[in-house]
């Protein structure tokens, strides 16, 4: 497939691709909240969906809910995406396990 322009490209992109996936299409560009935002995986844990966003931002106070682009530019959010990623998620108790070891034991582990 060629295009003579990107414009055709990425209008084929957006009709036949991402319209079509519902993982990775409308939830990882906006919301009615924030329409035409990029909310694609960011940061050390590939922070991914607006909804994730959302929730992140509430809790470290930095608006990458409105400022998605803060999860790859600035270093303290950086930081602190990741570090909540790893809290809300539990990852830590699963570190910590000394039995979590292989798939079986990660899926004995328990998990928030």
């Amino acid at each position: 497939m060629s295009f003579a322009t990107p414009a055709p490209k990425i209008a084929w992109i957006q009709d036949h691709l991402i319209v079509n996936d519902s993982a990775y299409g409308e939830p990882c560009f906006g919301t009615n909240e924030q329409p035409g935002k990029d909310f694609r995986g960011r940061g050390p844990r590939q922070l991914t969906h607006y909804e994730s966003y959302r929730r992140c931002a509430q809790t470290i106070g930095y608006p990458i809910d409105s400022q998605p682009e803060l999860v790859e530019n600035n270093p303290l959010v950086i930081i602190e995406t990741g570090l909540w990623f790893w809290n809300d998620r539990g990852i830590g108790s699963i570190a910590d396990n000394p039995t979590a070891i292989g798939d079986e034991g990660l899926r004995r582990s328990p998990v928030r």
